[in-house]
């Protein structure tokens, strides 16, 4: 059985764990193992700041298999993560139909999301639409992402600059 709670901060290395996981088997194909590798070196369990947002992992059989973040304050989906192992069986869409939860019980009639490209066809298939292609830079790499949007988000609403789901360091393409 899956449950779904709140995150603490003994959850960060389990999430670092499964977003590394996830990254690497989904990954390929989209990104280079170069990028992947710098992307990789990057989870660092002392940088989840759980006190940002609303933050809630799946356990199974004791484990943590999943993870999902929202910032109900910019309306934005942050990132859902699911470790390979328990990936394509619902608990991704379970995920974040709980942020979405999240971000409507706060006030929220719209959310955008900067979509990793394995992950594009997941929010595809769970009502987002595509907005445009940008370039995240995360420090020691960049890689390609989509904006995407849910229930109307106006387009200036996710730009980099001005928008709801600003990035730091992310470039418009």
């Amino acid at each position: 059985m899956t449950t779904l709670r709140y995150a603490t901060r003994a959850d960060a290395s389990a999430v670092a764990d499964l977003q590394t996981a996830a990254a690497r088997a989904f990954g390929p194909g989209h990104y280079t193992g170069d990028e992947l590798d710098r992307w990789a070196r990057e989870r660092d369990p002392a940088a989840y700041d759980f006190d940002d947002g609303v933050h809630v992992v799946a356990e199974r059989d004791g484990d943590v298999v999943g993870w999902g973040w929202v910032r109900p304050e910019r309306c934005e989906v942050s990132a859902v993560s699911v470790h390979p192992d328990h990936a394509r069986d619902g608990l991704g869409t379970r995920l974040l139909d709980r942020l979405e939860a999240e971000a409507a019980d706060a006030g929220c009639d719209a959310l955008s999301l900067w979509a990793s490209l394995p992950s594009v066809g997941f929010y595809d298939a769970n009502g987002y639409e595509r907005v445009r292609r940008v370039t995240l830079d995360s420090g020691s790499t960049s890689l390609p992402c989509v904006v995407m949007r849910k229930h109307g988000v106006p387009l200036d609403g996710v730009d980099a600059a001005t928008g709801s789901a600003a990035h730091t360091g992310c470039v418009e393409e």
